[in-house]
């Protein structure tokens, strides 16, 4: 690498880590979350112990046991973040074409929802951009989802957005199966079993997303531009955007599950990197309105986390 290069992506990297503390330290909503669960786990009375008697995914509990060892809960917590948040620079660095624009995007739209506070789902979504952005074998492409799955149940999304080459099978496949969980989650936490409080997902209870947010809006258009313009994408680019149209359309089934349908919709948003700055951009009038609802989607979260900030 050359020095100047060296230096600049150095820079880059010290900014993007001092702002994944900042927002730790301000606006996120589990930071104090993972503290309670730091000690949940170190006070087990072993790794087995503890990913038994809590729902945490065992990749998540069994890394946080044995960081306990040596950390306490607030150096784990970063040492983890800052750790995986250099992955994904180093992924970006290598992969796309324009890496500091998707960079500075993913700064603005994951850093203060994910690697500042959701950690178990920012472990994962680091080997999702890895698989977005690369060819694996069949077998590969499985054994890094049952590893990403261990840290976020999310990731097992990966195996819908890798059928990319059957689209509509897929998709198709993918809605009856949501709708099955999303009516099994309704009987789960009804006056039967009661198990709503045991359910992360329902901690909006008795709420359901808005639909017809803004958010919502600019991902559809973005999913019938590439529903439109699918023959012209390369393989990279199909995966993206397929994760983007799978994501929006569970968004939509799990809408009475906001802590399910959020986090799927937050996580397919990642395919805006393969489909955007994995190629050569070509501006025409059907780029420019995903390019248009891309920025509509950071300024929101842009102008979100200043409000938050202001709020403090």
């Amino acid at each position: 690498m050359k020095p100047l290069l060296f230096i600049r992506d150095t820079l880059i990297f010290i900014f993007s880590a001092s702002l994944l503390v900042f927002f730790t330290g301000t606006i996120s909503n589990d930071f104090v979350q993972y503290e309670l669960i730091f000690d949940q786990i170190v006070n087990s009375a072993g790794p087995m112990d503890a990913v038994i008697n809590f729902r945490y995914e065992p990749g998540f509990t069994m890394l946080y046991y044995f960081l306990s060892s040596i950390l306490t809960a607030n150096s784990t917590f970063f040492v983890v973040a800052i750790f995986i948040l250099f992955l994904k620079y180093l992924i970006f660095l290598k992969y796309l074409r324009y890496p500091i624009s998707a960079w500075i995007i993913y700064i603005i739209l994951f850093i203060p929802v994910l690697d500042a506070s959701q950690l178990r789902t920012a472990i994962a979504s680091t080997i999702i951009i890895y698989l977005l952005l690369t060819f694996s074998s069949k077998t590969g492409v499985i054994l890094k989802t049952i590893v990403a799955s261990m840290f976020h149940y999310v990731a097992l999304i990966i195996i819908l957005f890798q059928a990319y080459k059957k689209p509509i099978l897929t998709i198709a496949m993918t809605l009856t199966f949501g709708l099955l969980i999303n009516n099994l989650l309704k009987v789960m936490t009804g006056d039967i079993f009661k198990l709503a409080m045991h359910l992360s997902s329902t901690t909006s209870l008795n709420k359901t997303v808005n639909y017809f947010n803004v958010i919502s809006l600019s991902q559809l258009a973005i999913c019938v531009f590439c529903i439109f313009n699918w023959r012209s994408l390369d393989e990279i680019q199909k995966k993206g955007g397929f994760l983007i149209i799978i994501g929006l359309s569970l968004y939509f089934i799990f809408g009475e599950n906001p802590g399910i349908a959020h986090r799927i919709r937050e996580v397919s948003l990642l395919g805006i990197f393969p489909l955007l700055f994995s190629n050569k951009v070509n501006f025409n009038y059907k780029s420019m309105v995903t390019y248009s609802s891309l920025f509509i989607i950071v300024l929101y979260h842009f102008v979100y986390v200043i409000d938050e900030l202001i709020k403090i």
